[in-house]
């Protein structure tokens, strides 16, 4: 057996198999009286009258030369030639054989002929794993063959009770042999991947099976069960409540990628997403698990704090995700959960179940829990799995089928443990919906995220109404519940007969975020004087007797701007100053130049000498060359020059050679006392300009250059900045690419698809197949402090109104602060709990540095703890002092 091909294709694997199965028909050993044996294709044993000779497709080319002389009939051999099992059995004379025509009965169970088949692989199996763990086979091989023989003479006899303990004793031999040098029973983990168009016959079909399965459901499929097939769902309640069915799931929709979910989004999708799954299934999954996109590190607080033990890892769309060991530990932070990490085994490839036995014996050598996961869509599988099943039932001598609730709960526990991957960095979502044929997944994704950034953004600044009222006005958040004007009454009304009546000219600046922002506010009338107002960074008057002031907000709080009552006072020799000029932009912070192919040449900021950035627009097609387009300018002009903000606008051609493939606009514009270089473009491709299916192969993207050949490429991912090392990019918050002296973030409106190109070069995409959205808005900030916040500040920007005509008591103010600039305050809803305001705030670490801080309030809390365990936090007069983990996510509930 040490030569036993164990790696061939799905076909000739099939064939093998059936040629060595099928010679166990009962008929034929009982007629025999002995069990078949093999031999090497190139060494065939010697001719003799009444020989079968099974030799499958992928022997015939090893076959002597002189075989079709040596074994031809006159020898008396006869050779059979098939790929299937049935195909062998039809060639054999079954029918001169007086035998049943089906099961016997009278046992303890029926026996058909394909339990001698089961017997037959098993067999196989347990002699491979034998010589995959480098041991001598203890098996009596005589007395083996003896009960096998016994077995087959009483099924040809129709003594179904005989028949039965024979094989019975012949399967327990078997187990015994493998117990010699493994004396613990491999684990068989059969799981049915499901998808909208195997949820009717074919699922009831394979539900009919009492023996021991698993099935993959999320909530979505769940719903559509509810809908189209209840009987169905019935079924698999019954099944799931008795114990005879796993199920894994509770992962938000299967549209729905993880990556672009922020992660107060994520922890309302995950919650929802078992909330639904416990509705329509009875209980929550046994294990967490998803179909496509696997399960980020980063998740595991959250899958630990829903009640989940076991959790599937694996990105079973994509094939990734498994590890060489099978089951084990997932440490994240505090949480420790068991997964299931087997490279999962295609139970329709008769491939992967010749080396099912190498491969357990492979797990048994390494001290790893031997696994065998064995998945396959509703009623798609092969016979060798059949066999494997029908082999379980008789006995433990391959394993015996679990589960996932029995396999997590019960079966054998892992030994090490694992630090699963936070980001995939594979572009597979991409590629999945462009495959897919997607409407504008670009833009669709920048939307939606947008949309979660803006909803945060309202909820929050409800939630800091209810703290200034000191009442929560509702339990749970109402998309019709404006945050921004509810805040901006609430501070007027606070402040009783110390508010001062305005004019209406006054705006008034919410700043939602944990960290200062400055915000620019357009006012009717003269610039006011910065010198009399601290928070009033500039102020710079524009057309139309307006002007626009640059307040400095600070984090969650407010500020309020009125306009000058006079024109501002200035010398003999200044002037306003011009932020556009010929084609250049500069502020406070930058210095930028448009190059005269309409790209952007070079950007200097910083103490950094030298440039720092260059852009361009282009048209990538991997298959063709030159690869890349180029850009030609035909009309570069300044669009808006004013101490506020300056514009240079380019219009101008992508070229393919000399080709045109495409026309472009682009405004690139820079405003005061900002560190960001803000794009925003249009492309109008040409007829015949088409993208292929491949969008990393052929795309419309912004290629920005840094200086460095050392920058490391950073993702804004759920909150948080993950190193990474693949380079297809999947990331709506923004990439930091950071240079150790200097860090550039770079924003594409929500757009996630970004591709590292050398060591030194980030395409952002913009367009690829499917894609109709060709208006485009791209951000670059310079030296950022705390990315996080800013990035999300940039999408969603700070609210400004109008004052109401009572005013705001103070001009300025924060209603809650931390300390901090590392950690946000993404989420927070305010409850009436026993007639006192309680909040509920949601807390991230943003940069993975183990952190303690001050998180300060407008009202003092009386108490705070961790949602979950309950761990109390100190209070010290206005604030709570906590401490966080690296990446940690704290939800913390608040009493005043």
């Amino acid at each position: 057996m040490e030569d036993f091909p164990s790696s061939l294709s799905g076909c000739n694997a099939q064939g093998l198999l059936a040629a060595w199965s099928a010679p166990w028909h009962p008929a034929l050993i009982a007629t025999s009286g002995k069990t078949p044996t093999w031999c090497r294709a190139d060494v065939p044993p010697a001719a003799s009258k009444g020989m079968f000779l099974l030799i499958p497709e992928v022997s015939e080319g090893r076959l002597p030369h002189d075989f079709a002389t040596a074994y031809g009939p006159d020898t008396g051999v006869t050779s059979l030639r098939s790929s299937t099992r049935s195909g062998f059995l039809d060639l054999f004379p079954l029918a001169e054989i007086d035998s049943p025509d089906g099961p016997v009965e009278g046992g303890h169970r029926p026996v058909a002929p394909e339990d001698f088949f089961a017997l037959a692989y098993i067999f196989l199996q347990v002699q491979l794993m034998t010589r995959q763990l480098r041991y001598t086979s203890n098996l009596d091989e005589v007395h083996f063959t003896d009960v096998v023989v016994a077995a087959a003479k009483s099924w040809q006899a129709g003594d179904g009770a005989a028949a039965a303990d024979s094989l019975h004793a012949a399967f327990d031999l078997l187990a015994q042999e493998r117990d010699h040098y493994f004396s613990s029973d491999p684990h068989l983990v059969d799981l049915t991947l499901l998808a909208p168009t195997t949820l009717g016959h074919s699922l009831q079909t394979a539900l009919t099976d009492p023996r021991p399965q698993n099935l993959l459901l999320d909530a979505s499929l769940a719903d559509r069960l509810a809908e189209q097939h209840p009987d169905v769902l019935q079924t698999i309640r019954e099944r799931f409540a008795d114990g005879s069915l796993g199920l894994a799931g509770g992962a938000p929709d299967g549209e729905q990628c993880l990556d672009h979910l922020t992660v107060a989004e994520l922890g309302h999708a995950l919650s929802d997403a078992k909330r639904r799954f416990t509705e329509r299934c009875g209980k929550m999954p046994d294990a967490f698990a998803s179909y496509s996109g696997g399960i980020p590190a980063d998740l595991a607080p959250w899958i630990a704090g829903l009640g989940y033990t076991g959790t599937i890892p694996l990105d079973f769309a994509a094939g990734t995700g498994f590890r060489d060991e099978n089951k084990l530990l997932w440490q994240a932070g505090a949480v420790e959960l068991e997964a299931l990490v087997a490279k999962p085994i295609d139970a329709a490839d008769d491939a992967e179940f010749l080396r099912l036995g190498a491969t357990l014996g492979s797990a048994v050598d390494a001290g790893d829990v031997a696994t065998a996961l064995l998945v396959h869509w509703p009623g798609q599988a092969c016979t060798a799995f059949e066999d494997l099943r029908r082999a379980a039932d008789w006995g433990l001598a391959l394993g015996r089928f679990w589960t996932l609730g029995g396999y997590f709960s019960e079966g054998e526990k892992p030994y090490h443990s694992f630090q699963a991957e936070t980001i995939a960095a594979d572009g597979h979502w991409l590629s999945a919906q462009v495959e897919g044929s997607a409407a504008d997944p670009l833009s669709t994704a920048a939307n939606r995220f947008r949309q979660q950034l803006d909803h945060e953004r309202n909820d929050l600044l409800s939630a800091l109404t209810d703290l200034v009222t000191g009442t929560a006005s509702s339990n749970e958040s109402s998309p019709a519940r404006d945050g921004s004007a509810e805040l901006v009454a609430a501070l007027a009304a606070s402040g009783g007969s110390a508010a001062t009546n305005t004019d209406g000219s006054t705006k008034v600046l919410l700043n939602p975020y944990s960290v200062p922002l400055r915000v620019p506010a357009t006012l009717q009338g003269h610039p006011p004087q910065a010198k009399q107002l601290p928070q009033l960074f500039a102020a710079h008057p524009t057309a139309s007797d307006q002007c626009v002031a640059l307040v400095d907000v600070p984090s969650l709080g407010f500020a309020t701007i009125a306009p000058g009552r006079q024109p501002q006072r200035r010398g003999w020799f200044s002037k306003e100053p011009q932020l556009a000029v010929d084609q250049a932009l500069s502020n406070e912070f930058l210095d930028a130049v448009i190059g005269d192919d309409g790209s952007l040449a070079s950007v200097h900021s910083g103490p950094v000498r030298g440039n720092r950035l260059s852009l361009q627009l282009c048209h990538l097609d991997a298959d063709r060359e030159p690869r890349y387009s180029s850009m030609q300018a035909d009309k570069i002009y300044v669009s808006r020059s004013d101490g506020a903000c300056g514009e240079i606008t380019s219009e101008g051609r992508l070229l393919r050679g000399d080709t045109a493939i495409g026309e472009y606009q682009l405004r690139y514009r820079v405003e005061a006392g900002s560190r960001w270089l803000e794009v925003e473009g249009q492309l109008d491709l040409l007829k015949g300009t088409t993208l292929g299916g491949d969008p990393w192969r052929s795309y419309i993207a912004a290629r920005a250059a840094v200086a460095s050949e050392a920058a490391r490429f950073k993702v804004l991912l759920r909150d948080k900045i993950h190193k990474v090392r693949g380079r297809r990019l999947n990331a709506p918050l923004g990439v930091l690419v950071d240079e150790a002296d200097r860090q550039t973030l770079v924003l594409a409106d929500g757009r996630p698809a970004h591709r590292v190109c050398g060591t030194r070069m980030l395409d952002s995409l913009l367009m690829v197949a499917g894609e109709s959205q060709n208006q485009f808005k791209l951000q670059y900030g310079f030296d950022v402090k705390s990315p996080v916040s800013v990035a999300r500040s940039r999408l969603s920007p700070a609210v400004a109104l109008d004052a109401p005509s009572s005013g705001i008591p103070v001009p300025v103010g924060w209603l809650l602060q931390l300390d901090a600039r590392n950690v946000l305050v993404s989420d927070a809803v305010a409850e009436q709990v026993d007639g006192r305001l309680e909040m509920v705030l949601l807390l991230i670490e943003t940069r993975g540095k183990a952190t303690k801080t001050r998180l300060h309030f407008y009202r003092n809390p009386q108490s705070a703890q961790r949602m979950g365990d309950e761990q109390p936090f100190e209070c010290e007069q206005d604030a709570v002092k906590i401490v966080l983990g690296g990446f940690e996510t704290l939800q913390l509930r608040v009493r005043f």
